[in-house]
This record gives structure tokens, C-alpha cells and sequence, in this order.
């Protein structure tokens, strides 16, 4: 889906197939999960997203003395319909070919343009104390 618009990106993920995702749930310590994704590894997507304005966009974020550099090749396209969950967790570090990840991006490709109205992302601190919710 290199350079593509948000529908060529849900069409390529779906094409591709979206596998079902599920945890054994809060009492076996895994975060509630019920939803679909499809992953896929594209250094030169995750390149064309950040040079679209995304390095800029994140070039003043900084914690202690380490910054932004780029994107995780490794690209994961979520699909929710009503019921699915992806609950409070914390997403694991992982290493790449820019360095080891520290935040985890989330791009919304569809919305109330597409007539979708619902669903939630909840951002906490280390404490469990929420610090935005994003609707």
C-alpha cells in the first residue's frame, strides 16, 4: 500500500486477509481481545508516512534526551465492528531498523465521514491514572 490514500490501505489489509485476534482474558493477566488484524512488514511505507509530515509533526517530542526517528516496518491494520475490544494493555518495545520502538502509533483510517459513530482509545499513565481519551 505504499503512497495509497486510507481506503487503498483497508482494501490491501482486507485483501490480504484479517486474521481474528483473542486473549484468554484479564484472569490469566492478558488484556480482553477481540478484534481483526492483519500485519505486514514495509520499510518504505513506514517511510512515506513519515516523511508525509509525520517526522516533522513529531520533531519537538522528546523524553530525557532521546527523540522520534522514524516508524516500525512492521505495520498492523486493526478492524473493530460492534462488540469488538481491545483492552487496557500496555504494548511491548520492540527492535527495528530505526532503533528500538518507545511509542506506539495509532492512525484512524475511517470515521464519522464513513458514517461510523462509536469506539474509543484511552492513553494512562504508568499509575493507571487516564490522561486522554481520544473518541
Amino acid at each position: 500500500p505504499r503512497g495509497a490514500g486510507c481506503g487503498a490501505v483497508i482494501a490491501a489489509a482486507e485483501a490480504s486477509g484479517m486474521d481474528l485476534q483473542t486473549s484468554r482474558g484479564p484472569a490469566y493477566g492478558e488484556a480482553e481481545r477481540h478484534h481483526s488484524r492483519c500485519s505486514f512488514d514495509d520499510s518504505a511505507f513506514a517511510e512515506s508516512l513519515w516523511r508525509a509530515g509525520l517526522g516533522e509533526s513529531l520533531g519537538d517530542l522528546r523524553v530525557g534526551r532521546r527523540r522520534p526517528v522514524g516508524l516500525n516496518e512492521n505495520i498492523r491494520v486493526y478492524k473493530y465492528v460492534p462488540g469488538d475490544v481491545f483492552g487496557k494493555h500496555i504494548d511491548g518495545s520492540n527492535v527495528c531498523a530505526a532503533g528500538r520502538t518507545e511509542y506506539t502509533l495509532l492512525v484512524y483510517l475511517t470515521g464519522s465521514a464513513e458514517g461510523l459513530a462509536g469506539g474509543e482509545t484511552a492513553f494512562y499513565e504508568s499509575g493507571g491514572r487516564e490522561l486522554v481519551r481520544v473518541e
